[in-house]
């Protein structure tokens, strides 16, 4: 398979910063607080809040924007890419031997070893909130995270290629902080941890084709882009 690869960039523009508030007056204990200084004060509050009101409707309007700009790129890469038939996304960005997908549920897709016969999406290493990798199901997605905050990812676990499973990340999601897990799946088997871990990790779930539009196995090679 032969095919050209081209970098999308997206400029995303950066939010308003608050301002410091300073008061402008001090009081010490046993000395009056004159009226026009406890107003200043005040009014030095005021403004403060006033300018914060207003910056986080700038700071929406700007995420609304940013939102708006990358479902723009998303629905404007129109090269489609199939596997085995089916078409599973939309061709959005590549570099060496990995691509990225986009499908009409805003998904991204990362595709590895595309010049081989059997390309497989990216693997992932998963960890887990109980021994033998039961309950919560976390990841650390890394140069994902831009996308993941918008659309979401779906990968592999390890031991997964070509992948017989997917897992996916919600869009919208955030890196939780001080994630305690058990186990972990980092080269296709389970490894329980004699004593807890904490990192700041991302959720993920299995794949419901219900949400993301994508089986677990049309993504299997081989691999074409532009025609069936």
């Amino acid at each position: 398979m032969r095919c050209t690869i081209t970098i999308f960039f997206l400029a995303i523009s950066f939010s308003t910063l608050a301002d410091d508030l300073t008061i402008p007056n001090t009081f010490q204990s046993g000395t009056p607080a004159r009226a026009a200084e406890v107003n200043d004060n005040f009014t030095a509050v005021e403004s403060s809040v006033d300018d914060n009101a207003a910056d986080i409707v700038a700071n929406t309007m700007q995420i609304n924007a940013n939102a708006a700009s990358i479902t723009a790129v998303v629905n404007a890469s129109g090269v489609p890419v199939y596997a085995q038939g089916i078409q599973i996304g939309r061709f959005l960005s590549g570099f060496g031997d990995h691509i990225y997908l986009t499908n009409d549920q805003g998904f991204i897709i990362p595709l590895t070893n595309v010049s081989t016969p059997s390309p497989y999406v990216r693997v992932l290493n998963l960890f887990y909130t109980e021994q033998d990798c039961g309950g919560a199901v976390y990841t650390s997605i890394g140069t994902f995270d831009p996308w993941v905050l918008t659309l979401g990812v779906i990968f592999a676990p390890p031991g997964s290629i070509p992948a017989t499973e997917l897992y996916y990340s919600a869009r919208g999601s955030v890196r939780e902080q001080n994630v305690v897990y058990q186990s972990e799946n980092t080269g296709g088997n389970c490894s329980n941890l004699s004593v807890a871990a904490t990192a700041s990790l991302f959720r993920v779930f299995p794949n419901d084709v219900g949400v993301t539009g994508v089986s677990n196995s049309s993504v299997a090679g081989p691999l074409k882009i532009g025609t069936p």
